[in-house]
């Protein structure tokens, strides 16, 4: 009885572990200790675009098979609909990979996004401050605010 109880926590542990959704290990600058959140004005100062955009398309990108450790991710076509820092076209594609250091998004949500070049695409650092709308409208309000911007609609 003892032997199937545990056989049951041997099977049941490992799919209820993958079914958590994985998150970002960030460490502290020049230290091996996680939990780094990088700070909103050290983000905005870093980040070459700032915006509120809608995800349009989801698009999976399997790993280059020439890459021994190659990794699977995703590009993110994105309408901008708010632009409080940079200039930026009307739709931009954003690059996560598919691993905890990804800034994942599904199809039709909104989110304020600090966008970092990479090539024609860019990418938002998922131990940032990028963050699900309306969820995070406080941190539109600080950018704002740190910006010199008022509430209007650009």
């Amino acid at each position: 009885m003892k032997g199937l109880r545990v056989l049951g926590i041997i099977l049941v542990l490992p799919a209820a572990l993958y079914a958590l959704p994985s998150h970002a290990v960030c460490f502290y600058p020049h230290s091996s200790l996680s939990g780094y959140h990088i700070p909103l004005k050290s983000e905005i100062e870093t980040s070459s675009a700032i915006i509120t955009g809608k995800v349009l398309h989801v698009q999976y990108v399997p790993p280059d098979p020439d890459e021994p450790d190659g990794v699977n991710s995703y590009l993110y076509t994105v309408e901008r609909l708010q632009e409080l820092k940079g200039h930026l076209p009307p739709h931009v594609l954003l690059y996560a990979t598919n691993d905890s250091g990804g800034y994942r998004m599904r199809l039709g949500e909104i989110d304020l996004l600090f966008l970092t070049p990479l090539g024609s695409r860019f990418t938002a650092d998922v131990c940032g401050n990028s963050t699900e709308l309306p969820k995070g409208e406080y941190v539109v309000s600080e950018v704002r605010k740190l910006l010199g911007q008022s509430g209007a609609q650009p």
